[in-house]
């Protein structure tokens, strides 16, 4: 993916989760819509975010510790 498509992708997904995310349940309920109708469980949402942050921000601390995974 390009930057700017990395960096939409994680602005969708922290907006999805700006009211908080279930990240331990399993349950797909947020939607990030670069990812079209499809729902996404807390956990996949914040590892589009941290994934996203860490290519385009990397200076910014954002509290998620996703390395190893």
């Amino acid at each position: 993916m390009d930057a700017k498509t990395v960096e939409r992708n994680g602005a969708e997904a922290a907006l999805a989760g700006q009211d908080g995310l279930d990240y331990a349940s399993s349950e797909k309920k947020y939607r990030v819509p670069a990812y079209g109708e499809e729902m996404l469980s807390g956990l996949e949402v914040m590892c589009i975010m941290f994934a996203a942050f860490r290519r385009f921000a990397p200076e910014h601390a954002i509290a998620i510790n996703l390395h190893d995974a």
